[in-house]
């Protein structure tokens, strides 16, 4: 089957190759989507597997990869892989696809191409280009250019220890390396691992790029667990080493040796050795350090840069040392890392290496193709005898041939006669036999034990008493010493001389007169001087005389050391113009000097010998454009920019048709010479882009940009490069549209020009162009989206909205016909794809569009069941990428495929509560509860809006239908009663809980009212409201705990006291109940009940931190703050991960190290929000206002419903902050509506504040908390 040149199966782009694409080619190579169409005759020289390629039959088959019957298992793998290969055709040329890299078959092709001669320097190639050419080589058994490649691997990658100097700068990228020991093991290069293993050991990782983190994840993957446990191990192993031979270095260890005298001369000058100095050398640790980050790099520059201050002995001992450490380290990396036990794969021979071999003895030239070699007597001579048998034997040895037969049955078991019947078959009667044997053998056995062990035994005897061991020669005197008493034992004599021979004498045993001069010297070594003496006192106290009696004044002396200095800087400043001006500019000096490029020894010597390399390059092959390029460049970086421009004008004229050689060319040279290079170019190039576009960017003017442009599409009219860049030139939208008419006439096939010729039209124009364009590209989802746009757009101009909604339902239908289109064309993109389109076009505006576009293609490609997760993860998605347009229309297409999903409709309810307004919100909520009726939260929700919006009368509508699909709902009789008690209608509100009493008949019904009756101060009926619920539901707290609020209200204590313990009998499981117990007894005066309650309900309830947290507050409050804090203590035992336990023990300690206790605490209750909230108050306490503001909103953030930090934080700022920082924390307080905490739910639910808002309690709440310590 024949196929054009940019397309092939399933409508996938095909992109030909932009410098091998040859015209007369008679192969196509299809690469990565690229086709490289070149001369099948160069690639069958140079390729056996490319000439077994080119010689297949020409036949048509599917595009299946299963092996064929007539594949060769001897042949490479490239050659059965080709083989296999459909067989299409290209524009009539056969073509085959690979399964390689397009940038490394196109460097491949670049060496292959231009002609048979391999060149001897890669200009432009890196390491991974390289080696990707050596692995195409290898594939397709070209040796040459994979030697060559190899070859230049070697210079390229550090192997030895005479490379350690570029050792830095080549291995700075981690994942280099690793591709480096990726490489070196394919190809069987084990020389490249130690170092690369060295320096990934001993890589700078950063805090942030660890080994196992997402940053070095390439090298983690790249690398086996192997290689990664290697890297560790020879870490450690080359540490210890270091550790343990560093100390031998002449410069460590310096202290213990006896100083150098030897003094040398240095011109006039004589010089003390530096190793007579006991100071002046870099610290023992730094040294230390320096080694174990490099130690061959440091190791290497000590070698090569030893100190200038040291005489010629000592210099020799310093390099010494260095280089034999050095040495030692680079040869045990192999040891170090585990590499000496790995073993490669066995080594692809070189074809090549019989070149540098000894020819064999039996060789004869030309015999391989054809020759017959053959020898006269002049050759050899006259005759003579044959070589002894010892002359052959040692030539047999040098040349590693044996010399003797190896006898096949020398090593012959006797006893194994599996020889003899190898080819017997083994049978039943064999085996019988076989057991036979084995039991006959172990019955002689068995009776031989008893003689052969009692044999044993006698010769162990004998030799026993022939030759006794030394403990057994002493074991009747250790025997002995079980009778030895206490105080013989102590009476046994020290071990010492006893013989009396060169016996020391103690000198310590000996005395000295001291003189008397030494005991006043050390009675008045630590005196202090606090007088002057009588010459001083004459003399002055800071004129000291010498001895001849001159005076030496210090502060003169200071005055002439800042006249020096500032002599030598006026000196060093120099002179700006002639030399008559003497300053210093202080901000660019350095900047001045920082510019200076100073080029080392070895940059030099790089440069020349790259200099070298491309000179021989360009004579041996003169048309390899990029050598030219390449050689103007190292021109270039010496700074000779003469030389460079000379070059590659050489270049130009041996390579003239290589655009890239002209650009080089133009960017050499100055903007006019660029203008006439460029122009030379497109006489050889005319059909280049890249060059066209240069020679406009050269251009200043906007009407000669014009004209090179114009110019260039009289060359190339079918570049749409050069199209688009001429158009952007136009300032007139009416010389646009004409540019555009003649393009999409030359390029009908462009989508871009033919979207940007609709924008310029009018509307209806638009339509024409845009069903031209569809007709010509029949394939571009972008003409039918942009179709969708224009008609959303034109439906905006209608006047009324059944005009609108009928143009806007044509495009919905515009985006269906399009993707059916696209499908009969076998357009197939993926559901992703079409959601980001509708992403884009809610970017430009078009919401309708991008509704059309979901509702179309949301649907593809889901399984039935999986629709509705798929469907809300992409609700989510949208919605984090701040997309409320697209996120809508996928929930609105999901509501009406599932629309009894209740959770569909609430999150529907939140995105227009977050993004819409009141309007879409009542219409979402409308549909919700009309097909979603049971759903007691969607009606809540609704009869909420209304009652916000102020619209009263609609919400109680909206509670009674919810009463009609819902009459047993607690929730909605609650909402009901709130309703009417908050707009004052409490007949109304006490009648529909007495309903509700009797509908429902739940507790928290039963509580409600209660609550109720009591906010109204009614008492009484509210106690006999508790007391019927308490008949009711027994083991409800919240009843008991009620009961005991009004019986504390009424200051009845005793009934108070009575209905708690009943309570807490009941409900023993109610922390709640036992700190409201606790509270009444220690109201009353009674501590010790207090503490016995709550110690009474932490063995009922372990572990609850607010049990503990009231006893330390008793105790706190009681004033016995040692007590408080041992309790404390004992609780942060018993709940180890407490945050209200480490928040409160935060200000049990002293101010020092309440930071550092914070720390500890926010590590052990995993960033708790209540701790967050003391540290903040620390910093309030420190005097920190900006951090403790930014940890009150981290606090705030981390628990929104905890009232007490907005309260703590709404303090803060009413003592620290502004009116500004104020209403900012009140109405975020109010969007989060917090409900929880111990302070904010006591003002809460005090009667007085019953309907108060969070705008009221704030500052109500935060009157009770303590300034800039825990909440109270």
């Amino acid at each position: 089957m024949s196929l054009p040149c940019d397309t092939i199966k399933r409508g996938s782009t095909l992109i030909p190759h932009s410098r091998h694409y040859y015209s007369d080619g008679t192969f196509c190579f299809i690469v990565e989507r690229t086709i490289f169409r070149i001369y099948q005759g160069l690639l069958s020289r140079r390729s056996e597997v490319m000439k077994d390629l080119f010689s297949l039959p020409q036949q048509e088959s599917s595009w299946s990869r299963s092996p064929s019957p007539g594949s060769d298992i001897n042949r490479p793998p490239a050659y059965n892989q080709c083989q296999q290969q459909s067989q299409v055709t290209i524009d009539g040329v056969p073509a085959v696809t690979l399964d390689d890299k397009a940038d490394d078959f196109a460097d491949l092709l670049d060496i292959i191409m231009p002609g048979p001669i391999v060149p001897h320097c890669p200009p432009t190639y890196t390491f991974d280009q390289l080696a990707g050419i050596a692995h195409l080589c290898d594939k397709y058994a070209i040796d040459d250019i994979r030697d060559w490649a190899l070859l230049w691997i070697d210079e390229l990658l550090p192997s030895s220890i005479d490379d350690i100097p570029r050792l830095t700068a080549f291995w700075g990228n981690a994942c280099l390396i690793a591709r480096v020991i990726t490489f070196a093991r394919k190809t069987n290069l084990p020389k490249y691992l130690p170092l690369a293993f060295y320096t990934l050991a001993l890589h700078q990782w950063s805090a942030d790029d660890k080994f196992d983190s997402a940053a070095h994840l390439y090298v983690q993957r790249a690398l086996s667990i192997h290689d990664q446990q290697r890297i560790q191990a020879g870490r450690v192993s080359l540490q210890q080493l270091l550790l343990e031979k560093a100390p031998a270095l002449p410069d460590l260890g310096l202290s213990s040796r006896s100083p150098c005298t030897e003094v040398y001369s240095r011109g006039a000058k004589s010089i003390q050795c530096r190793m007579h100095h006991q100071d002046g050398w870099v610290g023992p640790m730094e040294l230390i350090g320096a080694l174990l980050r490099g130690p061959l790099e440091v190791l290497n520059d000590r070698v090569d840069h030893p100190p200038r201050d040291l005489c010629t002995k000592c210099t020799l001992k310093y390099v010494q040392a260095s280089s034999l450490l050095r040495e030692e380290v680079y040869r045990k990396l192999p040891d170090f890392f585990l590499l000496s036990t790995e073993r490669m794969a066995p080594a692809k021979p070189n074809k090549l290496a019989f070149l540098t071999q000894v020819a064999p003895a039996s060789y004869v030239a030309g015999l391989g193709r054809g020759a017959s070699g053959f020898t006269t007597r002049s050759d050899i001579g006259p005759a003579r005898e044959g070589p002894s048998a010892e002359a052959v034997a040692e030539a047999q040895t040098r040349r590693g041939e044996e010399t003797t037969e190896v006898d096949a049955e020398a090593f012959q078991d006797p006893d194994n006669e599996t020889g003899l019947f190898a080819g017997m078959v083994y049978e039943a009667d064999d085996e019988e036999a076989d057991n036979i044997y084995e039991s006959v053998d172990a019955k002689m056995d068995e009776r031989r034990r008893v003689r052969r062990e009692a044999r044993e035994a006698a010769e162990a005897a004998k030799v026993r008493t022939e030759q006794p061991k030394l403990q057994t020669q002493f074991a009747d005197l250790k025997r002995g010493l079980s009778a030895v008493t206490d105080s013989e034992w102590e009476n046994l004599p020290e071990v010492g001389n006893l013989t009396g021979k060169k016996r020391k004498r103690d000198l310590r045993e000996r005395t000295y007169a001291v003189p008397d001069s030494v005991i006043a010297g050390d009675r008045d070594r630590g005196a202090m001087e606090n007088a002057l003496d009588d010459r001083q006192q004459k003399l002055g106290g800071f004129d000291t005389p010498s001895m001849d009696g001159t005076l030496t004044n210090l502060v003169e002396i200071g005055q002439a050391r800042d006249n020096l200095l500032s002599l030598k800087l006026d000196q060093l400043s120099g002179s700006v113009a002639g030399g008559t001006s003497s300053s210093i500019d202080p901000k660019g000096y350095l900047t001045d000097l920082n510019s200076v490029a100073l080029k080392t020894e070895a940059e030099i010597g790089d440069i020349k010998r790259a200099r070298m390399l491309f000179d021989s390059l360009v004579k041996s092959n003169p048309k390899h454009a990029p050598g030219w390029i390449a050689a103007a460049c190292v021109e270039e970086h010496a700074g000779r920019m003469v030389a460079a421009r000379k070059i590659i004008k050489m270049g130009c004229e041996k390579c003239p048709t290589n655009e890239d050689i002209w650009l080089e060319a133009a960017r050499l040279h100055p903007n006019d010479d660029a203008k006439v290079i460029l122009a030379n170019a497109v006489q050889h190039v005319s059909q280049s882009v890249k060059i066209w576009l240069t020679a406009a960017e050269l251009e200043h003017e906007l009407k000669s940009k014009k004209r090179v442009l114009r110019k260039a599409l009289e060359h190339i009219p079918n570049s749409v490069i050069l199209w688009k860049q001429i158009i952007s030139l136009e300032t007139e939208s009416a010389d646009a549209l004409i540019l555009l008419s003649r393009a999409v006439e030359v390029l009908p096939h462009s989508v871009e020009l033919w979207l940007a010729l609709a924008r310029l039209e009018t509307p209806e124009r638009a339509k024409k162009v845009l069903n031209t364009a569809r007709k010509a590209v029949p394939t571009s989802h972008e003409i039918w989206i942009a179709a969708g746009r224009l008609v959303e757009q034109g439906a905006g101009s209608k006047p009324d909205a059944a005009s609108q909604a009928k143009e806007l339902e044509l495009v919905d239908k515009t985006i269906e016909l399009g993707v059916k289109e696209l499908r009969k064309h076998q357009v197939m993109l993926t559901r992703d794809q079409w959601l980001a389109e509708a992403e884009r076009c809610e970017s430009e505006g078009s919401l309708r569009t991008c509704e059309a576009i979901v509702k179309a293609t949301v649907a593809m490609d889901v399984e039935e069941e999986d629709r509705e997760s798929t469907w809300v993860g992409d609700v989510e998605s949208a919605l984090a990428k701040r997309k409320i347009g697209t996120a809508r229309a996928i929930l609105s297409y999901a509501l009406r495929v599932f629309p009894d999903k209740r959770a569909l409709w609430r999150r529907a309810a939140d995105i227009e509560k977050a993004h819409g307004d009141r309007a879409s919100l009542d219409a979402i909520l409308s549909q919700a509860v009309k097909y979603c009726p049971q759903a007691e939260v969607l009606w809540l929700m609704f009869a909420k809006e209304k009652w916000t919006a102020g619209d009263v009368p609609g919400a109680r509508e909206t509670l009674e239908e919810a009463f009609k699909a819902n009459p047993e709902s607690e929730q909605i009789w609650l909402a009901a009663v709130k309703l009417e008690a908050e707009n004052g209608e409490l007949d109304v509100a006490r009648e529909l809980l007495k309903r509700a009493r009797k509908v429902a008949d739940t507790e928290r019904i039963w509580m409600k009212s209660a609550v109720f009756e009591r906010q109204q101060h009614h008492l009484e009926e509210a106690l006999s409201t508790v007391e019927a619920g308490l008949k009711k539901f027994p083991t409800f707290p919240k009843l008991h705990m009620l009961k005991g609020q009004i019986l504390t209200d009424a200051n009845d204590k005793a009934a108070a006291r009575m209905a708690y313990a009943l309570g807490v009998k009941a409900c023993p499981k109610s922390v709640p109940l036992w700190l409201l117990s606790s509270r009444l007894e220690e109201q009353d005066g009674r501590a010790i009940k207090a503490r016995s309650l709550l110690e009474k309900a932490r063995l009922v309830n372990p572990k609850e931190e607010a049990l503990w947290a009231e006893a330390v507050a008793v105790e706190e409050r009681a004033g016995a703050t040692t007590q408080a804090n041992a309790v404390l203590a004992r609780g942060l035992q018993e709940c180890p991960t407490s945050g209200l336990l480490y928040s409160m023990s935060i200000w049990y300690h002293p101010k020092p190290v309440r930071k550092s206790r914070a720390v500890d605490a926010l590590k052990k209750t995993r960033d708790d929000p209540r701790v967050i909230c003391t540290i903040a108050c620390v910093f309030w306490e420190d005097g920190a206002y900006e951090k403790a503001r930014t940890w009150f909103g981290r606090a705030t953030t981390a628990d929104p419903d905890n009232g007490d930090t907005w309260a703590t934080w709404w303090k803060f700022e009413q003592s620290k902050g502004t009116p500004e920082h104020r209403s900012i924390v009140q109405a975020k307080c109010v969007a989060a509506d917090p409900h929880h905490g111990p302070a904010w739910q006591a003002v809460a639910k005090n009667v007085a504040n019953v309907g108060n808002g969070p705008a009221v309690l704030l500052p109500l709440v935060a009157n009770t908390i303590r300034s800039g310590t825990h909440t109270s």
